[in-house]
């Protein structure tokens, strides 16, 4: 494959690259290799999964382990500066994207200086609509601030009983269709609004 061809293959590729801070080691050859090839997004994460799962293997608790397992993210300055670099890395026009659905799956945590998530899908679908789009419009503008342009949400699962869990960690919005939609477009016109892209899944 030619180089040329080779970079319009990459720019159709996200993947996620190891350190928080410019100069890391891990960090610089990843993005090395992710300039190379012309890769088209980043996706950020709070938490490296194999040194995470190491540390509970040694019996370390999976909470504190967390914060032994950083990857990406560490503070919201910390996270500025690295999307900044990112970008003058890579190009202007790379994509950065994180997945923050609210409750259990959120890479920003409020223990590392980021605002509160949203609640989980089940919890959120239970607001008001103007609870809802307050608290859209407030993660939304947090990503928007970092310099984050996708956020992996919202997850539009349905349940087909009222109290389903054939998806864990109440990442259902509901067994009613307007109700999950209206929930749905609820966290999508925020995040619009915001200037960040959302991915429906």
């Amino acid at each position: 494959m030619s180089p040329s061809s080779l970079v319009r293959v990459g720019r159709l590729l996200v993947t996620g690259v190891r350190g928080a801070v410019p100069g890391d080691p891990q960090l610089e050859a990843d993005l090395d290799c992710c300039a190379r090839i012309g890769v088209g997004g980043i996706l950020l994460f709070d938490v490296d999964v194999p040194t995470w799962r190491r540390a509970v293997a040694r019996g370390v608790n999976p909470d504190e382990a967390r914060w032994q397992a950083e990857r990406n993210i560490r503070s919201p300055g910390q996270l500025k500066t690295l999307i900044g670099y990112l970008r003058e890395r890579l190009g202007a026009d790379i994509l950065v994207l994180v997945d923050q659905e609210g409750g259990s799956v959120a890479r920003l945590r409020p223990e590392r200086g980021f605002r509160q998530a949203l609640p989980s899908a089940a919890e959120f679908a239970a607001r008001s609509g103007t609870e809802q789009r307050t608290l859209a419009d407030r993660q939304a503008r947090e990503l928007a601030e970092l310099g984050i342009d996708v956020n992996l949400a919202p997850v539009i699962d349905m349940g087909h009983e009222p109290e389903a869990v054939l998806v864990g960690q109440q990442r259902v919005l509901g067994h009613e269709p307007r109700r999950v939609l209206a929930s749905a477009q609820a966290v999508i016109d925020a995040h619009s609004a915001a200037g960040v892209h959302t991915c429906v899944k």
